[in-house]
């Protein structure tokens, strides 16, 4: 599963590039230690809920890159809101965040833009 959503996140880094985009990574990696077991492992955060960042000259991109079937979408996309609205991002015109959806074997994505007015 990490290895599907690593290729979808690393497609729309790409396709934003191949728009004229410069992009990042949004996320850290943090070292929890379980006692129990005694062992360290690495969990990966995105930061402000985005997965990446692209901008131009006109405008910076906040992105989240989801995946899959159509009837689980709804459900992903929901939980993208969601993440989303926890963060107060600046109202902006130059300032968006997007839901990048891709489907099985798509050439392009779905884009659906977050407006601050959105209803969860």
């Amino acid at each position: 599963m990490k290895s599907r959503a690593n290729y979808y996140r690393y497609r729309t880094k790409r396709w934003f590039q191949e728009k004229g985009y410069c992009c990042e990574y949004l996320e850290t990696y943090r070292k929890i230690y379980d006692k129990e077991r005694k062992k360290a492992f690495f969990i990966r955060r995105d930061l402000f809920a985005a997965d990446g960042i692209s901008m131009n000259r006109d405008r910076i991109i906040f992105w989240n890159s989801k995946f899959g079937l159509p009837d689980v979408q709804e459900t992903k996309i929901n939980e993208g809101i969601e993440a989303f609205m926890k963060f107060p991002y600046p109202l902006c015109e130059h300032i968006e965040r997007w839901l990048v959806l891709w489907k099985k074997r798509a050439r392009e994505p779905e884009i659906i833009v977050i407006e601050e007015s959105a209803i969860i």
